[in-house]
This record gives structure tokens, sequence and C-alpha cells, in this order.
């Protein structure tokens, strides 16, 4: 994660470009993740989305069939 990861309530928040480099992914590889269900929907903060770190980890380590 880079600096632009936020804490809150001991909760790290991450941005898309920090989610794309936590992943090794490009933005459409994201956004194409969130729409198949394999990664969750981002929530809002103002205008900027976040994923809480929790969610994305439990996502790529759980036995999740992308189909």
């Amino acid at each position: 994660m880079n600096q632009t990861g936020t804490t809150t309530e001991n909760t790290v928040l991450l941005s898309a470009t920090d989610v794309m480099s936590l992943l090794s992914i490009s933005s459409t590889t994201l956004w194409r993740h969130v729409k198949k269900g394999v990664l969750p929907k981002p929530f809002y903060v103002g205008k900027t989305r976040y994923w809480r770190h929790a969610d994305i980890i439990y996502c790529i380590t759980a036995d999740i069939d992308p189909k």
C-alpha cells in the first residue's frame, strides 16, 4: 500500500490506485472484477471511492469462484 491509504477507526481504506497497486492490475481489470463481483463495490467519502483493506484481502484469500 502506498502513502495514500487512509486509516479511520483502525480500518485501512484504499483508493482505486492503492487497490490496483496491491493486486498488480489495471484500472480496466479492477472495474471488471467489481462488476463481476470478484471484488466488492467501493463506497464513497465525498466524491472519492474507497475499499476496506480487509475486504480486499478477504476476497483474494477466500475460495471465491470468479465465474
